[in-house]
Order: structure tokens, then sequence, then C-alpha cells
């Protein structure tokens, strides 16, 4: 399962099972089934702030949820910067996605 682009809205909701829409189900689901998630987060650098954020990022991360970096396409998590959101589309590349697959999953 890939996340991209994973809001703040939809990492809160997935660290607390929230299955409110059938794409936050899914993914709640895939999470519970322990199939591998990718996730992608493009959050504004205001929300990486709210003090929310980090304890819902580890658990998804104790839950074997791996996060790639919407800039650089590696593992790890970067604020992506409050009003560059159509600068991070047009240097995303989602190579980085199906590069990751198969390292972050095996």
């Amino acid at each position: 399962m890939i996340v991209c682009p994973a809001t703040f809205n939809t990492v809160n909701k997935a660290a607390l099972g929230i299955a409110d829409t059938s794409a936050h189900g899914f993914i709640c689901e895939c999470i519970a089934c322990r199939v591998p998630t990718i996730v992608v987060p493009m959050i504004n650098d205001r929300l990486w702030g709210h003090p929310a954020l980090a304890s819902h990022i580890a658990a998804l991360k104790r839950a074997g949820v791996h996060f790639l970096s919407p800039l650089t396409g590696e593992p790890a998590l970067a604020p992506v910067v409050s009003g560059t959101g159509s600068a991070v589309v047009a240097a995303f590349d989602p190579m980085w996605l199906v590069e990751a697959i198969p390292a972050l999953t095996s």
C-alpha cells in the first residue's frame, strides 16, 4: 500500500484507526493486516509542529509503516514548507516509490 500524498489528516486518522472514509478504512485495514505500507507525508510546516503528529508518526512506525520524504524519496521525514505544495509536486518523482518498495518490504 502506498499512501501519497499523506496529509496531516490522513496520518493522524491512520494512527488512531479512524476509518470514516473508504480510503482511510483501506489504509487502516492494510496496517492491521501488516500489508507493507509506504507513506509519503506532505504536511505544511505549521502542522509539523502540532503535538499530536510526532506521536502518531511514532505509532505508525511501530506498526511497521515506512515513511519516505516527498523531497528526496529517501526514508525520512521532512517538513514541506507551507505554501510550496506545487513545488513539492513538481519535484516529486513517482519512481522513488517504485524503487523503495523492494527495499522497504523485504
